[in-house]
């Protein structure tokens, strides 16, 4: 190996020896950091849904006799979502509800999905 090919040879490594040493800094950095996470998981376990938890709220059917029910609103499919046992489910019929109250807060249904009176 030539002197020049030597020197050139040395040189490449000690720049890939430089990206080495700075993408291990990062990732022990992004290790070490107190909470790398975007949410915190403690202010809210559910985090598609808007409430921390399910909450009592009140189901007014069109027709028939309201009833309360453990309910929590998806953000992200817009569906009002009942826990009963520890399972989850929802509504098969959104039609045939004219009103959910959670707290003070007010859903109605348009179609398959909910939306917030505001």
């Amino acid at each position: 190996m030539t002197e020049h090919k030597c020197f050139d040879y040395l040189y490449k490594m000690r720049k890939v020896g430089i990206k080495i040493s700075a993408v291990l800094a990062l990732a022990i950095g992004i290790m070490l950091s107190p909470d790398a996470s975007g949410q915190n998981s403690q202010e809210n376990p559910l985090p598609h849904f808007i409430f921390p938890e399910f909450r009592e709220g009140l189901v007014v059917m069109k027709e028939g006799k309201p009833f309360t029910a453990l309910l929590n609103y998806n953000l992200l499919e817009q569906r009002m979502v009942t826990e009963l046992n520890g399972t989850y489910r929802y509504s098969r019929d959104p039609a045939i509800i004219d009103t959910i109250y959670i707290g003070e807060r007010v859903f109605v249904p348009v179609d398959r999905i909910f939306y917030e009176l505001l």
